[in-house]
């Protein structure tokens, strides 16, 4: 049986709950450049435990303050006001945690009851791994499809 131990990725990308929307944008776009997974950042806090998790959605609406009807002058005047909001004022709390031995049928569940990006996984109240859904998606399709299978072309 899989657990989260086999199907997590161990280096991600940190941010702390003080750092400014533009320091997280600065880290969304390090991390596309350097191949890192950015479809969610663990957000720490001052005491180095999980606070949340920072999207790229999550700053997005956050700079643009969430009003989808902006002029291209007054969005870009909108990301200029609000880069100093805090991560800790837009990060999703509240994220599902698992151990290492969460077992794979126990994380596709966490990923089917919401709308989670990741499930950070926790030992001793750090923060060591990340299971996102392109890691789950890969290991169902292992299970669903023969090797002849993984070879279709289309």
């Amino acid at each position: 049986m899989q657990t989260a131990a086999d199907l997590m990725t161990k280096r991600f990308l940190r941010i702390s709950t003080e750092h400014n929307l533009k320091e997280a944008l600065a880290l969304l776009l390090y991390g596309e450049q350097h191949k890192a997974e950015t479809a969610a950042i663990a957000v720490i806090d001052e005491q180095g435990n999980l606070a949340g998790i920072l999207t790229p959605e999550c700053v997005v609406a956050g700079l643009s303050g969430l009003n989808a009807h902006l002029s291209q002058e007054a969005l870009s005047e909108a990301v200029e006001r609000n880069y100093s909001l805090t991560v800790g004022q837009v990060m999703k709390k509240g994220i599902p945690t698992a151990t290492k031995e969460t077992p794979l049928s126990e994380l596709l569940l966490y990923m089917r009851t919401g709308k989670h990006e990741c499930i950070p996984v926790i030992e001793e109240s750090s923060v060591i791994g990340l299971v996102y859904v392109s890691d789950l998606f890969k290991q169902v399709a292992q299970l669903a499809l023969t090797e002849e299978d993984q070879g279709i072309q289309m």
